[in-house]
């Protein structure tokens, strides 16, 4: 297991950010937003105005939703990674008084919320847009994204064993929503934008589970009825933003030995 002691990467798209989470074993039993994040040592000093700095966990879909946002924009940025501790600095409650991550600091600011981040970085850096300009179709990528938002819900409060174990109704329900949303190669039209960076986390949470249990409703189900989710997530797949979140041998190994996520 890694020391409890906190990190800081500066990260570069061509990075790879396995190697950056990495020592941190977290158990993805915790690995739900809102995550608790709080910092033992000493407060580091301000990064510099042009860099964005990210509080996260590993392991946690909500902060990879960000650093997916991140890498797309091809933002040069910091990631704090540390596990959860007791002893907050002073400075970060009043800042964040629920102490959960994703948190984004930038310019002395703290911006709180995985999809809030996303539309801040958004509007920060004109490079690769996530949402679009033309406001019906901004307003429409956000009420979709807000759509899957109960999808994800759902996923993260699905556990497992031997077998997947939660409300596998509500599950397929939720899933049958996200398949009949899919009218275009992706939830943005043809290129990934913000209902597919909310999404994609939690679908890989599930094909994770898949790696390491024989599910029926994983194995059998989920290609009959949902043929469009995966080749959506297959797509995704083969995103270099996305190459960066994808799961390592050691995260699987780890949901060999959890009991849930």
């Amino acid at each position: 297991m890694a020391s409890d002691v906190k990190y800081v990467y500066v990260m570069k798209l061509e990075l790879d950010l396995n190697k950056i989470f990495s020592f941190s074993l977290i158990d993805i039993a915790t690995a739900n937003e809102p995550c608790k994040f709080t910092v033992k040592q000493e407060d580091h000093p301000e990064p510099s105005p042009d860099i964005f700095r990210l509080y996260a966990l590993s392991s946690c879909p909500y902060c990879e939703r960000v650093l997916i946002a991140m890498c797309k924009k091809g933002i040069e940025f910091e990631v704090v990674n540390a596990r959860s501790f007791s002893d907050p600095p002073e400075w970060f409650n009043p800042k964040n008084p629920e102490g959960f991550v994703p948190v984004l600091r930038h310019k002395g600011k703290f911006v709180n919320g995985s999809r809030v981040i996303i539309e801040y970085l958004d509007d920060a850096s004109s490079a690769n847009s996530i949402l679009p300009d033309e406001p019906k179709l901004r307003a429409k990528r956000r009420f979709d994204a807000n759509r899957l938002e109960s999808v994800c819900r759902v996923i993260r409060k699905t556990t497992f064993s031997n077998r997947l174990i939660g409300n596998i109704n509500l599950l397929a329900m939720e899933l049958t929503k996200a398949e009949q949303m899919l009218r275009s190669p992706f939830y943005s039209g043809d290129e990934i934008g913000l209902p597919d960076i909310v999404l994609y986390p939690f679908i890989q949470r599930l094909y994770m589970i898949q790696l390491v249990i024989r599910d029926n409703f994983l194995n059998n189900y989920m290609p009959m009825y949902f043929p469009k989710l995966l080749n959506w997530f297959n797509r995704m797949r083969t995103f270099p933003e996305i190459q960066l979140v994808k799961e390592t041998e050691g995260e699987v190994r780890d949901f060999m030995t959890c009991k849930g996520f």
